[in-house]
């Protein structure tokens, strides 16, 4: 095995690192795609301490002000991490679950790297507000959609360009295509011998991000049989919804907003699941209103915790009555 600066003196000659990705100059202006990286990058990583490149990553995540905040940390041996760090530690232990791979140190932090610069290409998608501004942009910048989706920054690709890029990424780390979108892999909870404390502490953590919200402002009325109860009952929900709604993604890949809604129309069991785990704010269809209340009936949730049932009134039985939504929350009692 060659040492270090030996190493390094090879793959500067070959023009590619030990690991198979092509060097390129520090200035290239263009994105990188899959595989390549900067040189001045790559020896950084190559030489310098981990704290240092720790320190590094951390400036070019947040500039001075992270740059700041990990120096004294880093030096003194701890650990830097940022945002993008937690969402690319998410991406690796979804691949390492979907498909099996081992990853080392090497290949783990080379792939950060190349995650890291993808990442520099969305910030700008990060700082919008409006959900139609960030949609708009996603729609003109396929390339970059299409590595949003690939390392799980999004859920869905709005364009057939979009598409076809992340083929070719998932071609290029040999992926199946199959296996995305990048979900959160989620530990199996053991409700035995916990406190209540934990267990609450539990169903905020595998809820929705609304859902905990909200269950955060009405804490003092959930006791641990109801807490007890839905954790396992929420579990099994959200693995039904979830095989519905990645259907759903994958049958409406790279199609606009308009196919998706249309989708969703025809669908009311799909539509219920997206707004039930907090992946829509609103039903396209009565019958989806319906299911949707009976959903948090069932579940033991109060429905104006939900933002797409909030002050509606729901048809109830063949005639259709509206009620409103009191009606349900009776049947909670």
């Amino acid at each position: 095995m060659l040492d270090p600066v030996a190493g390094v003196a090879v793959s500067l000659f070959r023009g590619r690192t030990y690991l198979g990705e092509e060097l390129l100059p520090t200035l290239a202006e263009r994105p990188l795609e899959p595989g390549e990286v900067k040189v001045g990058e790559w020896a950084r990583e190559s030489f310098a301490p981990l704290s240092v490149n720790d320190i590094w990553e951390a400036y070019e995540m947040e500039r001075l002000r992270g740059g700041l905040i990990a120096t004294p940390w880093a030096t003194l041996g701890g650990t830097v991490s940022s945002y993008p760090s937690r969402t690319f530690d998410k991406w690796a232990d979804w691949v390492a679950t979907s498909t099996g791979k081992d990853w080392n140190n090497d290949s783990l932090y080379s792939v950060r790297q190349e995650f890291n610069d993808a990442n520099k290409e969305w910030l700008e998608w990060d700082e919008l507000e409006g959900s139609r501004e960030k949609d708009e942009w996603r729609r003109i910048r396929p390339h970059t959609e299409a590595k949003m989706y690939f390392w799980g920054a999004v859920r869905e690709l709005s364009t057939p360009e979009a598409v076809s890029y992340f083929k070719s990424m998932a071609t290029t780390y040999k992926l199946p295509e199959d296996t995305f979108p990048v979900e959160i892999i989620k530990q199996v909870y053991d409700l035995k011998g916990k406190k209540p404390e934990e267990n609450f502490t539990e169903l905020l953590r595998i809820v929705p991000k609304y859902l905990a919200d909200n269950m955060l402002t009405s804490k003092a009325t959930w006791g641990d049989e109801e807490v007890s109860k839905l954790i396992p009952a929420w579990t099994a929900q959200e693995t039904t919804d979830q095989k519905l709604i990645r259907q759903y993604r994958r049958d409406t890949l790279g199609q606009d907003a308009r196919v998706r809604e249309r989708y969703r129309k025809l669908n009311p069991e799909l539509d219920a699941a997206l707004n039930l785990q907090g992946d829509a704010q609103a039903v396209k269809s009565k019958q989806a209103l319906v299911i949707l209340a009976q959903r948090a009936v069932q579940l033991g949730i109060a429905p104006e915790l939900i933002p797409a049932l909030a002050g509606k009134r729901i048809p109830v039985g063949e005639q259709g009555t509206e009620k409103p939504l009191e009606y349900y929350k009776e049947l909670l009692k």
